[in-house]
């Protein structure tokens, strides 16, 4: 048998047909093709197969003619079919034929210029026209499917997803999709099996008519891990997550330690693809990074978690033990505690116009902007006795001069307000903080150093004006070595500012307007006063609480540091004690809050050895190490009940925050 693919009727012209019966003038009769047969194709929806026997009698070719329903008989080939061939092959654009009407067709033989009678007319019915732009997306937890209709008279949808092993992707198992109405042309599949071949048949009826499109065929992912949680314990980080793979033969935990900076996760165990969780014991106290990734081995396929921040504590001490959380926050430096556990937090940054405060609202974050600050003021957010948000800031007050305006921002529970307190040559650099504090009726009271290095002081007078005083008499003198001051306000709000160069340390507190009474903190040795800034609080009981890094004596090599306590209690100062000694810096920073019964204290002090946490109760200091790398805080705050809570950032990302509890 001889095939040939034939195009219609239309590149040359119509031979003119005469239906010549016998050969005639003696020659031989032409006689047409026998058991002539056509059927459409099982693999090209448009393409329509023909057969036939050839007469015995000499020919030069062919004719086949077509018939739509009851209309003419039109020729299908444009150039003769051979004479040698016995079937054909020839493409029907479905699209321009109505659809399941009746098609029929015949032949004849030629030989020029003898036209032979037809053969048998054999009929088919037109296709229905096939759904065409079959798609199928894959996504990480379902398939988009979408395709569309060309046809006029199909009633009738049926969709199905066919499923084989990846290393036999044309072994396809077909199961119908329910859900899917007729009119329909997209649908989102959420229950496609994961790693395995899976592809879409679109198939249209009308009666027992049908056709059929086919989509492309990928294999599917497995599925993420979601909802990884680390929360922090004693020494320990306890991982929970939500495990959507059902075709994932094994789960990975996979950590970072937070000290390593640019590191890379690393493999800590491998578990059953059904597992939920994990303990990781045994850990140094810091911070560390979680991912869970599941796996596939044929075809290869993994798929991660986010990564999560997590931290293991320091060891119970008796009487403090902590709990965490672990949060994502809009990327910020500070914070505030409300009394209802909230946060009030922050990014304040002197010369950035990303300088923010965000108060919490539903669920998200409201935030106002400080683009044009050059300086803010420590510890950065100030609550009043309502909870609402307070900040100091320089910002210039003439253009092209030095001179810098000290302003106070704040919420009034609406809107932002915000005024001027004063005009200065104020030092607008980083060397020299400004200090702030809120007196008993929600005023700031700053104390800000003037380029000169002189210290002032600005506070709302008795007659309720904005008034700027000069510390300059009971400031040491600067001759003296780098100067260090710290801010607090007594159980009454007077303020309290504590002054320090190398050999000197003197506290000033405000006896009147202009007025201020100095003494000197007793001193046992000289003191280093450039490794930090100086730590003061006031407690309820009227004491002085003095915290400062100078060098360890004797010297050691490596040189170390010691953290040192002075405290003033019934109006005597004690001689100072050693906290905590450590080779290289070992620096109080950052803030120092009281609670509000006013007996304890709490603030931080860092060294080669990670964040420490100061805790003063009773009389007595605990000094827990938080462990290495924690890029932002501690954040400090007390509950209305006196328990310490705060928040460290993590030192890779931006966004990821630990929430300490104390139980």
């Amino acid at each position: 048998m001889i095939s040939k693919i034939l195009h219609p009727l239309g590149l040359v012209s119509m031979l003119v047909l005469a239906a010549l019966a016998g050969c005639g003038k003696g020659q031989e009769a032409l006689d047409p093709p026998t058991n002539f047969a056509a059927h459409w194709s099982p693999d090209y929806e448009d393409m329509m197969i023909t057969s036939w026997t050839a007469p015995t009698c000499e020919l030069d070719g062919y004719n086949m003619e077509y018939q739509v329903d009851a209309g003419p008989f039109v020729r299908l080939n444009t150039e003769y079919i051979h004479a040698a061939w016995t079937s054909s092959s020839f493409p029907m654009n479905l699209n321009n034929l109505p659809e399941l009407v009746p098609l029929r067709f015949r032949m004849n033989t030629f030989r020029t210029p003898r036209v032979s009678a037809y053969s048998n007319v054999v009929t088919l019915m037109t296709r229905l026209r096939a759904p065409k732009n079959v798609g199928a997306y894959f996504y990480a937890d379902h398939v988009q499917v979408s395709w569309t209709n060309p046809s006029l008279v199909a009633d009738t949808l049926t969709l199905e997803r066919g499923v084989a092993s990846p290393s036999t992707p044309s072994d396809k198992v077909w199961t119908r999709l329910p859900s899917v109405r007729f009119g329909d042309l997209q649908y989102t599949d959420l229950e496609a099996p994961e790693g395995m071949s899976v592809s879409y048949r679109v198939t249209y009826a009308k009666g027992e008519a049908s056709m059929s499109g086919y989509s492309n065929s990928q294999v599917t992912s497995i599925s993420a891990p979601t909802q990884l949680v680390a929360t922090p314990g004693p020494a320990s980080v306890h991982l929970t997550w939500t495990n959507q793979t059902t075709g994932a033969t094994s789960l990975v935990v996979l950590r970072q330690s937070g000290k390593d900076g640019g590191g890379s996760l690393t493999e800590l165990a491998t578990l059953p693809p059904t597992a939920t969780s994990y303990d990781d014991l045994d850990l140094a106290a810091g911070t560390y990074f979680y991912q869970i990734q599941a796996r596939h081995p044929e075809p290869t396929m993994t798929v991660s978690s986010p990564t999560v921040l997590g931290a293991a504590l320091p060891a119970a001490t008796p009487g403090f033990s902590l709990e965490g959380l672990s949060v994502q926050w809009p990327s910020v430096n500070l914070g505030a505690l409300r009394r209802d556990g909230t946060w009030v937090i922050g990014f304040l940054q002197g010369g950035s116009s990303s300088s923010q405060v965000y108060l919490p609202s539903g669920g998200t974050w409201t935030s106002q902007g400080f683009p044009n600050a050059t300086k803010f003021a420590q510890p950065g957010i100030l609550l009043d006795a309502s909870d609402q948000p307070h900040v100091l800031y320089l910002r210039p007050a003439i253009q092209g001069s030095s001179s810098q305006m000290l302003r106070h921002a704040w919420f009034d529970g609406s809107v932002w307000q915000d005024e001027a307190l004063a005009t200065g040559d104020y030092d607008r650099f980083w060397s020299l903080p400004i200090l702030a504090s809120l007196d008993r009726s929600g005023n700031p009271v700053v104390v800000a150093p003037l380029s000169s290095g002189v210290l002032s002081c600005t506070l709302k007078g008795e007659d309720g004006s904005w008034m700027t005083e000069s510390l300059a008499a009971v400031q040491p003198p600067l001759a003296g070595g780098a100067i260090r001051y710290a801010l607090s306000l007594d159980a009454a709000g007077v303020p309290v500012v504590a002054i320090a160069n190398a050999t000197t340390w003197n506290v000033a507190r405000r006896t009147g307007p202009q007025t201020w009474q100095a003494e000197a903190v007793p001193l046992d040795r000289a003191t280093d006063t450039s490794l930090s800034r100086l730590g003061l609080a006031v407690t309820a009981d009227g004491d002085l609480h003095l915290l400062v890094g100078r060098a360890h004596l004797p010297v050691t090599s490596p040189a170390s540091n010691e953290l040192v306590w002075v405290r003033r209690a019934s109006g005597t100062w004690g001689a100072p004690t050693v906290l905590m000694t450590a080779s290289g810096t070992l620096m109080p920073g950052g803030e120092y809050r009281v609670s509000p019964a006013g007996d304890r204290i709490a603030c931080a002090a860092f060294d080669g050895t990670g964040t420490h946490l100061l805790v003063y109760s009773q009389g007595a200091w605990i000094t827990p190490n938080l462990g290495l790398a924690y890029g932002v805080g501690p954040m400090l705050g007390f509950t209305p009940e006196g328990k310490l809570r705060f928040v460290m950032g993590s030192p890779q990302t931006q966004t990821d925050f630990l929430l300490f509890s104390e139980r």
